[in-house]
């Protein structure tokens, strides 16, 4: 995607960053559509960090998914249509069918089950639309973004 292509997004939204922005990793290439590859960002956070939503949804998924604490949150935006937003390694602290406004807390990091290891611990945000996985950096309002070191 050019920055030309990005530019809308960056206009379009505003959603509210889950943990204080630090990055991890953003590299989001997937090798294939089904492939091994990086399908989201990781932002760094300590274990027991209250994890926010990132805009107005409804609770999809709360629980235990292939191991690890996930929340999936569905949101109606208006440009977007209809997108779906996973937090993991979270412990949730809302329903499936709760209705959740843009940065409330929705669950705070476990301290196991992500990928980045220990340390660092982060959260990893994932973002998809009709089926295909999105760069989530475009979408959150930072006003800055730090990188942080992987050791």
């Amino acid at each position: 995607m050019s920055i030309w292509a990005m530019i809308p997004l960056l206009v379009a939204f505003d959603w509210v960053p889950p943990v204080p922005l630090a990055l991890v990793q953003a590299e989001f290439r997937p090798a294939a559509a089904y492939g091994s590859g990086h399908r989201g960002m990781d932002l760094s956070a300590a274990p027991g960090s209250a994890v926010r939503a990132v805009a107005e949804a409804t609770v999809a998924v709360a629980g235990p998914v292939a191991g690890k604490p996930v929340i999936v949150l569905l949101v109606e935006d208006p440009t977007l249509g209809r997108v779906r937003v996973t937090y993991e390694p979270v412990i949730p602290e809302v329903d499936v069918g709760d209705l959740v406004r843009a940065g409330q807390q929705i669950g705070t990091l476990a301290a196991g089950g992500g990928h980045c290891g220990h340390p660092p611990h982060c959260l990893h945000l994932g973002i998809k639309q009709n089926g295909r996985y999105m760069n989530p950096a475009p979408l959150i309002s930072s006003g800055r973004v730090v990188l942080k070191p992987l050791s």
